[in-house]
């Protein structure tokens, strides 16, 4: 009985660490995760890693010479001005 109680006391130790490494995995809050939180892994820079672009710099189209006629971007309108993003 006390071999029992000692492994149930184990896995629910186990568990309680579980909730607090998702806590805490890569600075994301994952207590509400839809996947189990041992299937989730890490697979670039750190939460925060990459800076933000506080004040980007856009070309007019002519001078974008390092796009081709058939490269992707995506193209926005919004209240009258276009612009587009290569992907």
């Amino acid at each position: 009985m006390k071999t029992i109680k000692f492994i149930l006391l184990l896995l629910f130790l186990n568990s309680c660490n579980a909730v607090s490494v998702a806590q805490n995995k890569n600075g994301f809050d994952l207590n509400s995760a839809l996947i189990p939180v041992h299937q989730i892994f890490g697979g670039g820079p750190p939460k925060d890693g990459i800076p933000a672009i506080d004040q980007p710099e856009f070309l007019v189209a002519e001078q974008a010479d390092y796009l081709q006629d058939d490269s992707a971007v995506l193209g926005i309108n919004y209240h009258g001005i276009s612009k587009a993003y290569p992907i």
